[in-house]
């Protein structure tokens, strides 16, 4: 039963072929009888009404509309410079379902492999269950939106290490612009949104520990996990101080994740030289 009262939530619901009309109609008007409001493509500029909405959902079927994917398009962007933004997916399945479309299929497989952050993907046959979903993430406990610079490299540590930090940031400092996260474990603040925000605008982030493998394994896995796992667009450099024998037994994989355990004096430089690989990758693929 959907609770009705002061949802405030503003919803985009994007272009979709003919053959999604009727069930289109029918998902808006369940958003709506669950208190959302609707806005739809009115042939203004598609950016400025996602300015006034706080998700996009998009249905896909079986027939390709060009416009159904210029506007997915839109959204992924607003969506890398919004973080808090959501985009949600809905593919209702039907096993009488085929796609003959070329295009479509293309279009299909291009989002199915590339999900990212507050990106969701549903496949649930009933409008009601997916508005349920809508529901249940956008009303989750409200994000803090915290300052956050653009920067090469994020650097993050515990704040039992610091005392070992300030000669790796010194010469990081030199060659790539950083910013600092040092967790304090008695503070109140959110560092998982903080640091999955941050992450977004950081070329590499990097969580360094030397005393705190303790601290650093589950937070590398509580971050990967926040940003989108193997589906996220971002990289993650766990590196550990290896003069500590507690940090040569750990073993930490994931995707786009690298665990290096070294000596204190080469930390910079292995940061640094995992940095230009992932720069130089970046501009390959531009």
């Amino acid at each position: 039963m959907f609770v009705t009262e002061n949802q405030n939530i503003t919803v985009f619901l994007a272009d979709t072929s003919d053959e999604l009309r009727p069930i289109r109609q029918m998902l808006s008007a369940i958003l709506q009888y669950a208190g959302m409001k609707i806005v739809e493509n009115t042939g203004n500029n598609v950016r400025d009404i996602l300015k006034k909405t706080d998700c996009s959902i998009h249905i896909i079927g079986s027939s390709y509309l060009e416009s159904a994917e210029q506007q997915l398009a839109i959204a992924r962007e607003y969506n890398l410079e919004n973080t808090n933004y959501k985009i949600f997916i809905w593919q209702p399945i039907d096993k009488k379902t085929v796609i003959n479309d070329k295009r479509q299929e293309k279009f299909v497989n291009n989002i199915r492999n590339n999900l990212f952050r507050n990106m969701i993907y549903a496949n649930h046959a009933s409008p009601v269950m997916f508005t349920e979903d809508i529901r249940a993430i956008m009303h989750s406990e409200k994000q803090t939106k915290y300052d956050i610079k653009a920067t090469e490299i994020f650097f993050i540590h515990n704040e039992l290490d610091e005392d070992a930090v300030k000669n790796i940031v010194q010469l990081l400092d030199d060659v790539a612009s950083l910013q600092l996260l040092n967790i304090i474990l008695s503070a109140n603040t959110d560092y998982s949104e903080l640091a999955s925000q941050q992450i977004a605008k950081s070329g590499l982030t990097v969580i360094y520990f030397k005393r705190s493998h303790k601290w650093a394994i589950p937070f590398a896995q509580q971050i990967w996990k926040k940003i989108g796992g193997a589906s996220a667009n971002a990289n993650i450099l766990l590196i550990a101080d290896g003069g500590h024998e507690q940090n040569q037994s750990i073993n930490f994989s994931a995707p786009n994740v690298t665990f290096l355990a070294v000596p204190d004096e080469l930390i910079p430089l292995e940061i640094k030289v995992h940095y230009d690989k992932i720069s130089e990758a970046k501009n390959e693929q531009n």
